[in-house]
């Protein structure tokens, strides 16, 4: 089969195909980039305290919170604001 090319097959491909395949295909390699990109902007936000919180109202560094510490007493301490 030494007639076969490849990129032929593949161009004929894409011309028969709809044009909401075309455009599909055409927006998800940058849609896709993008969320990543903002994922990665959303978590170093979180990590360094600026950003808002993951869904609470404690404000920044909800992701690394420190344990809480058992007191001497074995009670745990309360480290965290009342709401």
């Amino acid at each position: 089969m030494p007639d076969y090319n490849f990129w032929a097959d593949l161009l004929d491909t894409w011309q028969a195909s709809s044009d909401w395949i075309k455009a599909l295909t055409i927006l998800t390699p940058p849609a896709s980039l993008i969320g990543i990109l903002a994922l990665q902007l959303w978590y170093r936000l979180q990590v360094k305290g600026l950003g808002t919180g993951m869904a609470t109202d404690r404000g920044t560094g909800a992701i690394h919170r420190p344990p809480v510490a058992y007191a001497p007493g074995g009670q745990l301490a309360n480290r965290c604001s009342a709401h």
